[in-house]
């Protein structure tokens, strides 16, 4: 079964407004996922909070920060998964989650897409209509992508909104 998730170009003055809506009517936090060397749970109340938001240090949508959005409520825990050749990392997940990546910009000139998409349960439906209705309210919808304001703009100027700054000019998104 595909899927279900929505990609975005945004510039952080699109993603802005959306966001303030959300975290104004809405009680929920940015959790950071992964496999860590610590069992500390790095987590956010805002998107103010995100280090380097709407900003891609990489140019690359594979290596942008990623966020689980869980209840403010949720008590996320590390899991202790030993290794091969001894020692132990510590995995932070939650299935009952919106997985969240925002869009940023590379250098200046690249904007690289974002996404969110729906975990397990009824907060995670909730809160994927609730960023569908909020988050892309005045966005464009470009082929398979949602495309902000100002993204649009920069769409039109001729800037490349892209996956990776190393990709060709071809997969670039067109009008």
């Amino acid at each position: 079964m595909p899927r279900k998730g929505i990609f975005f170009f945004a510039t952080k003055d699109d993603m802005v407004p959306g966001l303030e809506i959300l975290e104004a009517s809405q009680s929920f936090k940015y959790i950071v996922p992964g496999l860590f060397d610590s069992p500390e749970v790095v987590e956010y109340v805002s998107y103010k909070d995100l280090p380097g938001f709407g900003v891609s240090e990489k140019g690359n949508v594979e290596q942008m920060p990623r966020y689980l959005i869980v209840p403010i409520e949720a008590e996320v825990t590390a899991i202790e998964i030993p290794q091969r050749r001894g020692g132990v990392k510590y995995k932070v997940e939650s299935k009952v989650c919106l997985y969240f990546k925002p869009s940023g910009i590379y250098q200046n000139e690249f904007l690289i897409p974002g996404e969110f998409s729906p975990g397990e349960g009824d907060f995670s439906t909730a809160m994927y209509k609730a960023f569908r209705k909020e988050f892309i309210r005045n966005y464009e919808k470009v082929k398979v992508y949602s495309v902000g304001p100002v993204a649009y703009q920069r769409l039109l100027a001729g800037d490349p909104l892209t996956p990776s700054y190393k990709a060709k000019p071809e997969m670039y998104l067109q009008c």
